[in-house]
């Protein structure tokens, strides 16, 4: 494996302590910048059917304030990460988290439209086959703002690399899988949008990170993630059978602050203490 590999390469040349983290739980809070690769957007309702081909979103990072990212009302505001985990032996750990980004449709972009579209909605009325459309407002917004939240459960490995007195520089990789609950905010041809949560498909990644700990229970992580999501189901209007299908890739930068308590350690030498 890649970083055994590295790990023991530089712990031929610098001191490695013993890693011993089995019993460890950790939980981190950071932030996250991500891109999304281009995407078909279809959409289905009572009486249209079309598909958007090739449509571009960024994401959309709040601007910095230390009252929203760090006031306990505010700080979900932002796109964060979130994670609580648990080291099963001295390297490998499991985790839950919570990815919170946010997707956004660029606005006026022209995209390629196919389909239908009814009499309902006379101001687009029509059969599209390869023609040019512009998301206009009036056509067209579409936001998972609040947001795209992909849900998933991890396994990863963690290996120390290199110790400097009370710091550690460790290197860790692993694959996440899960689902997603968004809040979509969409304007569809002036139909009222959906405003609740709700599941809307699945999502998987690999990721891994650099983790710098001080004195045994703080760290600072970054991470590099790259991962697959499919939104078999997003809610786009207050109308239940309206719904878009869309899927695309994302890769994420994420910026993260931690600690972790060694429960089981602590178990243990309870245990000594009382046979004592």
């Amino acid at each position: 494996m890649l970083i055994s590999t590295f790990s023991w390469a530089w712990g031929s040349r610098f001191k490695v302590h013993e890693q011993n983290r089995k019993g460890e739980v950790y939980f981190y809070w950071g932030w996250n910048r991500s891109s999304y690769t281009s995407s078909d957007i279809q959409f289905v309702g009572d009486d249209y059917d079309f598909m958007l081909s090739n449509v571009r979103a960024t994401d959309r990072q709040t601007p910095f304030d230390a009252g929203i990212y760090f006031g306990p009302k505010l700080l979900t505001i932002p796109q964060y990460n979130m994670r609580f985990g648990y080291f099963f032996n001295d390297h490998f750990d499991l985790s839950f988290g919570v990815d919170h980004m946010k997707y956004v449709v660029v606005e006026d972009q022209k995209v390629t439209m196919n389909g239908e579209i009814g009499a309902s909605h006379a101001l687009f009325e029509g059969s599209y086959i390869n023609d040019e459309q512009v998301l206009s407002p009036d056509f067209l917004t579409y936001e998972h703002t609040d947001g795209l939240n992909y849900i998933n459960i991890a396994i990863k490995r963690y290996d120390e690399v290199l110790a400097y007195k009370k710091f550690r520089l460790g290197l860790s990789e692993g694959i996440e899988v899960g689902g997603l609950l968004p809040k979509t905010n969409v304007t569809l041809m002036g139909s009222d949008r959906n405003d609740d949560f709700y599941w809307s498909g699945y999502g998987f990644s690999a990721v891994g990170g650099v983790t710098l700990r001080i004195y045994n229970h703080f760290f600072i992580q970054s991470e590099l993630k790259a991962g697959f999501i499919d939104m078999g189901a997003v809610r786009t209007t207050s109308v239940s059978s309206d719904k878009a299908r869309q899927n695309f890739f994302f890769l994420q930068g994420n910026i993260l602050f931690g600690f972790s308590v060694p429960l089981l350690k602590r178990a243990k030498l309870k245990t000594e203490s009382k046979i004592k």
